[in-house]
């Protein structure tokens, strides 16, 4: 597979206040502190880096180009063999000269990156090869084929009869599923789908940057082609497990007609020496670049529905604390309430791994 990563590197947002909650979650500790968008493009770059790639052309540009040569060689010490050219495309001469270059790319796939705040959070490269063999037996049969790999919750439900993703997404041709089992849905767009978070068979690519007609215009990412085109009978791989994730959570989607806060997909964080290869909590480092459950939705779920609200309420205000974004018990002297919280704690144990919190104990 190739990596295609093309993209303009901004603390800019595109749309002001286009996430109403996130705020509220990026103030709340710490660790969830918002980040300099250079930092979240090498953190996304990191967690690609372990995909085993034939091949990788990064498209790049700053803002602030002063940072230029600091960030190049970063990017370079991630992708050493990799393509790196300054200057992102936003015109489809530019996209033409890079599928020049990706032509002469020996793999039928690429994993097209035209957003670049969607790190790879799997545990594993399983999920990623299941789809990619359904994708590759399928282009036997079709022309134009791709596979999803973020926006996880909205993919599944795209193809969904009767969900408000599918009747608000899908205006230009209703999506059939032709195939599903516990791993992925297979799914036919008779119209196309034009994210820019998906990989996509050469074929797909080629005819996207192939058309002609809007040569002045500006096209950021590639799905800016989604009001001007067609593509008819295009098959994608939709998986069933986690890929990527976007950095920033999916509030936004309040504005699309269904609404997906952060107190049920919280935003990701980059942990605290990442950089520095000096991550010191155990836990995180098993979770390098997965997200910990929002703190009030832990409150209830981790610590069991048989705590009363004024438990609880006594743990957040005396135990939480800030900065490591957990609870520190060793803060509770009442030996009674330790241990009634404890007992809560060993009947909650399997949730308690499935959302791992930084408990002190």
């Amino acid at each position: 597979m190739i990596l295609y990563f093309d993209n303009y590197i901004t603390n800019t947002p595109l749309i002001k206040d286009f996430y109403p909650d996130l705020r509220r979650v990026r103030t709340s500790c710490e660790n969830y502190s918002t980040k300099d968008k250079i930092d979240i493009t090498l953190y996304t770059l990191n967690s690609y880096s372990i995909i085993p790639w034939k091949n990788v052309l990064i498209r790049w540009e700053l803002e602030n180009s002063s940072k230029r040569k600091e960030v190049e060689e970063r990017i370079k010490r991630i992708f050493p063999k990799g393509k790196v050219k300054y200057g992102r495309s936003d015109r489809m001469r530019h996209y033409r000269r890079n599928l020049k270059i990706l032509e002469k790319m020996d793999d039928e796939f690429i994993f097209y990156a035209g957003n670049n705040d969607h790190p790879f959070i799997a545990p594993n490269l399983n999920i990623l090869n299941i789809c990619l063999k359904k994708a590759k037996a399928y282009t036997k049969k079709y022309e134009y084929v791709s596979i999803l790999y973020s926006h996880f919750t909205e993919g599944l439900n795209t193809v969904r009869k009767g969900s408000p993703v599918f009747n608000l997404q899908n205006q230009k041709g209703k999506p059939e599923i032709l195939e599903e089992n516990e791993d992925l849905i297979v799914a036919l767009f008779p119209k196309g789908k034009f994210e820019a978070i998906q990989i996509v068979n050469k074929n797909l690519l080629s005819k996207w940057i192939s058309i002609k007609g809007f040569e002045e215009e500006d096209i950021w990412r590639l799905e800016d082609l989604e009001n001007k085109i067609e593509i008819e009978n295009q098959i994608v791989i939709i998986p069933k497990k986690r890929m990527c994730e976007h950095f920033d959570g999916y509030s936004f989607t309040k504005y699309k007609g269904w609404n997906l806060p952060s107190s049920i997909v919280p935003p990701l964080f980059i942990p605290r020496g990442f950089f520095e290869k000096n991550i010191k909590n155990k836990w995180l480092k098993n979770l390098i670049i997965k997200s910990p459950v929002k703190i009030r939705i832990a409150m209830k779920e981790i610590l069991g529905p048989k705590l009363t609200e004024k438990i609880r309420m006594f743990i957040l205000k005396n135990t939480y604390n800030k900065k490591n974004c957990g609870f520190d018990l060793r803060k509770v002297t009442d030996k009674k309430l330790l241990e009634k919280i404890n007992i809560e704690i060993k009947k909650t144990k399997k949730l308690l791994r499935k959302n791992p919190l930084l408990w002190e104990v």
